[in-house]
C-alpha cells in the first residue's frame, strides 16, 4: 500500500504517528488497513520495525470515529513497567490529537476519581480484572483491545487469565471488541491467534538481523571485567549485560564498579529493585554517553533505555525467543546485532552455538501450550467478592465454552473445592458467597492477579525513607541490593531498615520459578553434539558414557521431562546433578526403565506438587478438585509423548577421549 493509500485511512493521525519517518514500514504497509477495516491481527515484526505505530495510528481513528468522551481503546501490557514506557512513548502523540490518553495499573490510576477514563488507557490484566470486577460501566464504549508483547503472557497463567478477561469484557460491550496482538517472536503464530483472536490475520515481515556474533572465554566476573574493557577499547561505549539471576546481577555489578573502567556508570536492574530505582536505572543509563546496564529479563523487552552499542549474554537464557529479545536490544536502528555471550564450559559453548543457530534459523523450539485451569478458580472469588455471591451458571457465562473443554473441569465442580478449602461459603439460596479471608484480599486489590508470589520483606534506606527494594529475611547482618552493600539496622514486620555501607554484602532473594528449557530446544542441543564416532545422535538416541564412577546420560529431554526422569531413577540410583540436557549418576545406569505411559502417569502423580511448581500453574491450583488438577498437569507436561519417547529411546554408549567426556559431561549440570 502507497503512502498516499495510507495517509487516506488515516486522516487525522497520520501525520502525528508517521510523519517523522521517511516513508511508512513493512509492517505499517501490511497492518494498518486490515486494523482499520476491523479485522483481528496479529503483528509480528522485529524490534524497531514501527510496530507500535502500526496498532496506535488505528486506534486513534477508532476514537474520532466512535466519539471521544470515553473508553474506547484498550491498550494491554504485560507489565507495569512496559506500560509506563508506552505511556512516554506515546503521550506527545495523543495529546496533539486532543485524545485523553492515561494508564490503569497498580501504580497509575488516571482520571481515576472521574466518571470516566480516557479515550486510550493503558492497562495490565490484573488492572483489567479489577476494572471489570469494581468499573465495568466504564468500558462498555470499548471498542478495540491490543495486546503488545503478547508472547511474554502466551501459555502462562497470566495468558490464560487474560483469555478470560477477553470473555469478560466482550460481555459488557456493545459488540465484541476488535483484537489486536502484537509481538517481535511468536512460535506457534496461528494457534496463538487462535487463542486471542476470531479469524486473525497473522501479519509477519521479513527483517530478522545479521547477527554479528562473538564468544568470550571466561563468565567469571573478573573475566567479564576483561572483556568489557575489550569493547571499550574498540569504541563501544553503551553495553547491556543480561544475567540469568537476580544475584548475579549483585554480584557483576559490585565486580564490575571495583575492576572495569566503566566504575561508577554500571546500572543494575531486576525485579527485586523498587520501581523508582529501576527507572532512575534507566533514566541514568539513557542519558550516560558511556556505560553499562546489568539486568536479568527486565530490560528483556520494550522500555526505552536508548542506544546500546552492544549486548553480552552471562549466561545463555533457557529459551530461543528469550535469547532473540535480549540480543535484540542491541542496535535497534542497524541491519546488525552485535552480540557475545561467555563461555566457561563447554555447556556454555555447545549451548550457544545450538541456539544462535536455531535463531539465526528462526526456529523458536518452544514447549506445548496447556490450559491453566486454576485462573477459573481466581475468576469464581473475584466473582464472589465483587457481586456478593458467585453461583455455577455465573461462573460458567464468565468463561469461555472452549475453556471448560480444554479444562475439562465443572463449574459446580470448582465451587464445591473453593467452599471445601473456606474460601466460599454456601449460602441458603445455593449460591456461594465469599469469606472474611476472601473479601479481604479483594477489598486490597490483592485478588486481581494470578502470580506465584512467595514473602519479601521491603529493604527501606534509613536516611531516605526510599523502598530500595525486596529481599527475604536476611540471616545475616549485611545485604547487598542495587550493587551496594547495606547494614541491616532493624527489621519491623515486613521492613527492614538499612544504611547504605562500603563493603560487599550477600544479596537475599526468595526463590521465584526459572524459566523451563523445552524438550524440543533440548535435543536440538544434543543432536549438535561433536561426537567423534558419528556426526550427530539420531532423534531416539540418548548418550550414555562413563567417567570414572560417574555415568554421564544426556537425554535431551528439557526442564520437565528431566525431573520426571530423575523421579523414576532415583528409587534405584543417586543422582549426583541433573539438568535439561542430561544427568550425572553416581554408578553405572545399564539400561533406561521401561515405563508405560500409565506408569510415567503415577510417578507424575506422586511429584504433582514439585512438577507443579516447575509448571508455575498459579497461587490457586492446589485447591482444583484433584482429577482437575492432574489432567492440566498431564497436557501441560505433554505426558503421552513424553512417555512414547521413553519407552523409544536407545542408549548410545560411547568411548570419548578424556578431555571431550570432561567437557560434555557439564552438560548434565543445570
Amino acid at each position: 500500500m502507497s503512502t498516499h493509500d495510507l495517509k487516506a485511512l488515516l486522516p487525522r493521525s497520520f501525520y502525528a504517528f508517521l510523519g517523522r519517518f521517511p516513508r511508512p514500514s513493512a509492517i505499517q504497509t501490511e497492518a494498518i488497513p486490515l486494523i482499520c477495516s476491523g479485522k483481528d491481527v496479529l503483528i509480528m515484526a522485529p524490534t524497531a520495525s514501527g510496530k507500535t505505530e502500526a496498532f496506535a495510528a488505528p486506534a486513534a481513528e477508532r476514537v474520532f470515529q466512535a466519539g471521544r468522551g470515553t473508553l474506547r481503546v484498550l491498550i494491554l501490557s504485560p507489565t507495569r513497567a512496559l506500560a509506563n514506557d508506552l505511556y512516554r512513548r506515546l503521550e506527545s502523540r495523543y495529546e496533539d490529537l486532543a485524545i485523553k490518553f492515561g494508564r490503569y495499573t497498580g501504580e497509575h490510576k488516571d482520571f481515576a476519581n472521574h466518571s470516566a477514563l480516557p479515550d486510550v488507557v493503558i492497562a495490565t490484566p490484573e488492572a483489567l480484572d479489577s476494572l471489570l470486577a469494581r468499573r465495568s460501566h466504564l468500558l462498555s464504549g470499548v471498542q478495540m483491545v491490543v495486546m503488545d508483547e503478547i508472547h511474554i503472557l502466551d501459555n502462562t497463567v497470566r495468558g490464560d487469565h487474560l483469555r478470560v478477561l477477553l470473555h469478560r469484557l466482550a460481555k459488557i460491550t456493545r459488540g465484541r471488541p476488535q483484537c489486536v496482538a502484537v509481538s517481535a517472536t511468536v512460535d506457534q503464530p496461528e494457534a496463538l491467534a487462535s487463542r486471542y483472536l476470531r479469524k486473525g490475520t497473522a501479519v509477519s515481515v521479513p527483517g530478522r538481523r545479521a547477527i554479528l556474533l562473538q564468544t568470550f572465554e571466561g563468565g567469571g566476573d573478573l573475566s567479564i571485567c576483561h572483556h568489557l574493557d575489550r569493547l571499550a577499547d574498540h569504541g563501544l561505549r553503551k553495553i547491556l549485560i543480561f544475567c540469568n539471576s537476580r544475584a548475579h546481577v549483585e554480584h557483576l555489578t559490585r565486580a564490575l564498579r571495583e575492576h572495569s573502567r566503566f566504575r561508577e556508570r554500571i546500572f543494575p536492574h531486576h525485579g527485586s529493585l523498587s520501581q523508582p530505582v529501576r527507572e532512575r536505572a534507566e533514566e541514568q543509563f539513557l542519558v550516560a554517553p558511556a556505560g553499562v546496564a546489568v539486568a536479568t529479563m527486565t530490560l528483556e523487552i520494550g522500555i526505552d533505555i536508548g542506544s546500546v552499542d552492544y549486548v553480552l549474554l552471562a549466561g545463555m537464557p533457557n529459551s530461543i525467543s528469550s535469547l532473540l529479545q535480549r540480543i535484540g536490544r542491541g542496535n535497534r536502528r542497524s541491519g546488525k546485532t552485535r552480540a557475545g555471550y561467555t563461555v566457561d564450559s563447554e555447556r556454555d559453548r555447545i549451548l550457544g552455538e545450538a541456539m544462535f543457530r536455531a535463531a539465526r534459523d528462526g526456529r523458536l523450539l518452544g514447549g506445548r501450550y496447556g490450559f491453566r485451569p486454576s485462573v477459573l478458580l481466581q475468576q469464581a472469588l473475584v466473582l464472589a467478592a465483587s457481586q456478593d455471591w458467585v453461583s455455577a451458571e455465573t461462573l460458567r457465562k464468565s468463561v469461555p465454552t472452549d475453556l471448560w473443554e480444554e479444562s475439562n473441569a465443572d463449574p459446580e465442580e470448582l465451587i464445591d473445592a473453593l467452599i471445601e478449602h473456606g474460601h466460599l461459603h454456601a449460602d441458603l439460596l445455593g449460591r456461594a458467597t465469599a469469606s472474611d479471608a476472601t473479601q479481604d484480599l479483594y477489598d486490597n486489590g490483592k485478588l486481581h492477579s494470578n502470580l506465584d508470589s512467595e514473602p519479601e520483606m521491603s529493604i527501606i534506606d534509613r536516611i531516605t525513607g526510599e523502598v530500595v527494594g525486596t529481599m527475604t529475611m536476611p540471616d545475616i547482618g549485611r545485604v547487598q541490593l542495587g550493587g551496594s552493600a547495606r547494614n541491616v539496622i532493624k527489621v519491623e514486620g515486613e521492613e527492614i531498615l538499612t544504611d547504605r555501607s562500603k563493603g560487599e554484602g550477600t544479596p537475599q532473594f526468595s526463590t521465584k520459578g526459572i524459566p523451563l528449557m523445552s524438550r524440543s530446544l533440548a535435543r536440538e542441543v544434543l543432536e549438535q553434539l561433536p561426537l567423534p564416532d558419528a556426526p550427530t545422535l539420531s532423534s531416539d538416541e540418548m548418550l550414555v558414557f562413563s567417567l570414572g564412577a560417574r555415568t554421564i546420560l544426556l537425554h535431551g529431554l528439557g526442564t520437565i521431562g528431566n525431573a520426571l526422569l530423575g523421579a523414576v531413577l532415583r528409587n534405584n540410583t543417586t543422582i549426583v546433578q541433573s539438568g535439561p540436557l542430561g544427568m550425572e549418576i553416581a554408578g553405572p545406569l545399564h539400561r533406561l526403565p521401561s515405563l508405560s505411559e500409565d506408569s510415567l502417569r503415577s510417578v507424575l502423580h506422586r511429584h504433582e506438587r514439585s512438577i507443579s511448581k516447575l509448571c508455575a500453574l498459579g497461587p490457586w491450583h492446589r485447591y482444583l478438585p484433584k482429577p482437575v488438577r492432574l489432567r492440566a498437569l498431564e497436557h501441560i507436561t505433554d505426558l503421552s509423548s513424553l512417555s512414547e519417547t521413553l519407552l523409544n529411546a536407545r542408549l548410545r554408549r560411547a568411548t570419548l577421549p578424556p578431555l571431550l567426556a570432561e567437557s560434555l559431561a557439564t552438560l548434565s549440570g543445570r
